[in-house]
């Protein structure tokens, strides 16, 4: 029989173990990246306007829109994925049309996974 260590519970049992649930804890949906800049970083949304317009709907919903985050500091945009694949398409076939839409010489792109 296989142990998990961090609950010490047999892998193998039957029934789910349950758990009480946390009152700190919260489950929000996943905002748009467009939703949360508007109201968060207004200055960010010409640059997401001229990015949308620059890679089309379709791109820019399934790559943009999808973002964790995005922030411009000292003429650095910072984006933060998801996912690596996301980085990667980002990073191999969009990265002139970011740096235009946001007018910047740099941009970093982080994966969470």
């Amino acid at each position: 029989m296989f142990m998990n260590r961090s609950t010490n519970v047999p892998e193998d049992r039957e029934e789910p173990i349950m758990m009480p649930a946390s009152d700190s804890l919260q489950v929000e949906p996943f905002t748009p990246l467009s939703a949360r800049v508007a109201s968060d970083q207004p200055e960010l949304v010409q640059g997401l306007k001229a990015l949308q317009q620059g890679l089309g709907q379709e791109h820019f919903d399934r790559y943009i829109e999808n973002l964790v985050s995005l922030q411009l500091r000292e003429g650095i945009l910072w984006m933060v994925t998801r996912r690596a694949m996301h980085r990667s398409l980002l990073e191999r076939d969009f990265l002139p049309q970011i740096k235009q839409a946001f007018g910047v010489g740099s941009i970093r792109i982080i994966s969470q996974g």
